[in-house]
């Protein structure tokens, strides 16, 4: 089958209906009829010689050639979009293609150096085409190692040989609970001791049960397992649950007393939040120079706050591992 333009449209409709999850949906991120889609994808079939997808009142699924068609079409996209960012970068204009993977909730840490780097970033000429995806930290590390993302900024408990891993920063987590919980107006710090070690937990299944054994080591208390922040701060507003969330997150929930830190002496812990790259593939000008503005915005950062408690007599350990990490 010799491709021709028309086929790579085909192509295009084919891979938006398949990620849609049918005609209908297809219609509105397409801004074509539903019997227009239909259309191309019956040309396509046509064109390829076998059926690609069973469509009608039982709904929308691929058969299995239709599968394969649409994995080697993704890859037929990508193999264009390659070709583009080459094309640009041998223009010398830092362009392309930027796809970056994200945790929740970072936005509400000021101690984050993305958004710096992105204003650094967009000041230089045109400038590429960003995607960001908000992601579970495993599927960040295994979209940047398959190719579907340049570049991630997570917390990586468990980390991948074919992936690279800097520390940008560290946040802190507090153990909370809401504003109902029976844990909130107890003030005896032995009685608290106690009671934590048995009160139903919600624990974030990327920290790998990190999270957890600060709290108790009585497994039958974990009563919910969530992949992201806001998830585990539903449970625990709802005084149903305590749990670990970050300082600068629950910040909005503590200030104002529907959240209360449970012994912050005693229950907290630290996460690195690491910049991953792969370590297999050369990336763009835009990728790498994101990556080392990531960098640089970090190690600033950490400098900048060294010297702040150093002038009140107080060296911060956590702040002097950040600044000796070579961010």
């Amino acid at each position: 089958m010799r491709l021709s333009n028309i086929d790579v449209r085909h192509l295009r409709i084919f891979l938006a209906a398949v990620e849609c999850g049918g005609f209908t949906a297809a219609e509105t991120v397409l801004g074509i009829s539903q019997s227009t889609i239909s259309t191309h994808i019956a040309e396509l079939e046509r064109r390829v010689g076998f059926r690609i997808c069973d469509r009608g009142r039982s709904g929308f699924a691929l058969t299995d050639r239709g599968s394969e068609l649409y994995a080697a079409a993704l890859r037929l996209v990508d193999a264009f979009a390659d070709f583009e960012d080459r094309a640009e970068t041998l223009k010398g204009v830092l362009a392309g293609r930027l796809r970056l993977g994200l945790i929740d909730n970072l936005i509400s840490d000021p101690t984050c150096p993305l958004a710096a780097a992105l204003a650094g970033l967009a000041g230089l000429g045109q400038g590429p085409r960003i995607t960001i995806e908000v992601l579970p930290p495993s599927e960040i590390e295994y979209a940047i190692a398959a190719g579907r993302l340049d570049l991630g900024v997570s917390i990586a408990e468990k980390r991948l040989p074919s992936l690279g891993y800097t520390t940008l920063y560290r946040e802190t987590d507090l153990l909370l609970c809401g504003t109902t919980h029976p844990l909130f107006a107890v003030a005896d710090k032995a009685v608290l001791k106690r009671e934590i070690q048995a009160a139903p937990k919600v624990i974030r299944s990327f920290l790998n049960h990190h999270d957890f054994f600060l709290m108790s080591d009585r497994e039958d208390s974990i009563a919910a397992t969530v992949t992201n922040v806001e998830a585990a701060a539903f449970l625990i507003l709802a005084g149903t649950h305590i749990g670990f969330l970050p300082d600068h997150y629950a910040a909005q929930w503590t200030t104002g007393g529907a959240m209360r830190a449970l012994l912050p002496g005693d229950y907290s812990r630290v996460s690195e939040v690491t910049l991953i790259e792969p370590l297999d593939r050369t990336p763009s000008p835009a990728v790498r120079r994101l990556a080392a503005l990531l960098r640089r915005q970090a190690a600033g950062d950490a400098s900048m706050l060294s010297m702040r408690e150093s002038k009140h007599g107080t060296v911060s350990l956590r702040l002097a591992d950040r600044c000796s990490a070579g961010e």
